[in-house]
């Protein structure tokens, strides 16, 4: 049974080589070995030699994350400089891919807590947790719609990953997809009027576009390479994308209609992936491993000038996640048999270390701010 996950930034430590063409992604625990080269770093209270003034976060900025540090995978939220970690799920069972509602004030997520993966919503502190999908087939990877009117979510009930959605209070189901390829790793786009995803109905993985309610289905890359990890950008005139077309993995951009392909991130001969636009659409955040080792660039979206690294340390960065103002990237660093999280400026100013417990810390997600009662 392939599980197409509906992002990668939720999976803990993954060789990026060899799990690139296989959506389903299964996370591989790997030893980095030898203890990890950072800066002098504190949590809330970083410090740095750097003469440009640190980007402090908005007080009310938060960001909500999985982790083990409790035995089993848990969703945690903290303040954006590290402080204040509080367990959300409090369960026994495994808890993960929390999805945000886009006025802070829901969460859904999916649990095992039942038997099997279903997915759950809860209040943003954590309270009134309720089942919506009550599905004997595995259900995961729920994603908000831009209005949170919908979610959308991966089902295996029809005996293959379909792309299901549901009004927000789990009334209204339906199979978007209905094909027996695997279909997965959706994205709404910024309208909330399409959904981009990724689907292995051809042999190999490509990227296709339908309307919110499953209509006008078209197939936007046609390679035999597989294209995978799509992204639009926040205009949704674009879609960022990683593809082995040219032997490594390398980000290309196209347009939404699927034409005007062409390939970003300069002339590197090593692998780079995981394409994230900034809230702002000015540039592309990513992993590369051009230097030998997977770290965090940023790029101009268009392509322009040379790509700036942001990392320099003997561990693996990936999942880079941009902070609504564009200022800052969350990211996840590989240490030892764990994983934590780290905060960096776009300039590359200022590393902060978020999470400091010797366990797997993932998936980190900026918190919407709330807007109104839950």
């Amino acid at each position: 049974m392939m599980m197409l996950f509906d992002g990668s930034r939720h999976l803990p430590i993954v060789d990026v080589a060899d799990n690139y063409g296989q959506p389903d992604g299964q996370p591989i625990l790997e030893e980095c070995g030898g203890e990890p080269a950072l800066p002098s770093t504190s949590v809330g209270n970083a410090e740095t030699s750097s003469p440009i003034p640190a980007l402090t976060p908005d007080t009310d900025d938060r960001i909500a994350f999985d982790t083990q540090r409790d035995g089993n995978t848990e969703i945690y939220v903290m303040n954006a400089d590290g402080s204040d970690p509080q367990n959300l799920t409090q369960n026994a069972a495994v808890d993960y891919f929390g999805s945000w509602s886009p006025d802070g004030n829901q969460i859904a997520f999916t649990t095992d807590r039942d038997g099997n993966d279903e997915i759950y919503i809860m209040n943003g502190d954590g309270t009134n947790p309720r089942n919506l999908t009550q599905n004997e087939a595995t259900d995961h990877s729920p994603v908000w719609s831009p209005d949170g009117h919908h979610i959308l979510f991966s089902s295996y009930r029809d005996n293959d990953y379909e792309i299901y959605v549901m009004d927000s209070n789990g009334e209204n189901v339906r199979n978007l997809t209905q094909h027996e390829g695997e279909d997965g790793r959706f994205r709404w786009s910024p309208d909330g009027s399409r959904i981009l995803f990724v689907s292995s109905r051809t042999g190999n993985w490509e990227l296709y576009v339908m309307n919110a309610d499953g209509s006008d289905l078209r197939q936007l890359t046609q390679n035999s390479a597989s294209d995978d990890f799509p992204e639009w950008s926040p205009d949704g005139t674009q879609i960022a994308f990683t593809s082995a077309r040219e032997g490594d993995l390398d980000i290309y951009v196209m347009d939404s209609s699927g034409e005007n392909i062409r390939r970003l991130a300069g002339n590197s001969t090593a692998n780079d992936g995981g394409p994230e636009w900034s809230p702002d659409g000015r540039q592309i955040a990513f992993w590369s491993e051009r230097d030998g080792n997977s770290e965090i660039y940023v790029m101009n979206a268009d392509g322009s000038g040379d790509p700036l690294r942001l990392t320099y340390y003997d561990d693996r960065d990936l999942y880079p996640v941009w902070s609504a103002n564009s200022s800052q990237i969350a990211y996840v660093s590989m240490l030892g048999l764990g994983s934590e999280i780290f905060l960096i400026n776009a300039d590359g100013t200022d590393l902060r270390r978020l999470t400091n417990n010797d366990t797997v810390n993932s998936g980190p997600v900026w918190v919407p701010h709330a807007t109104g009662s839950q």
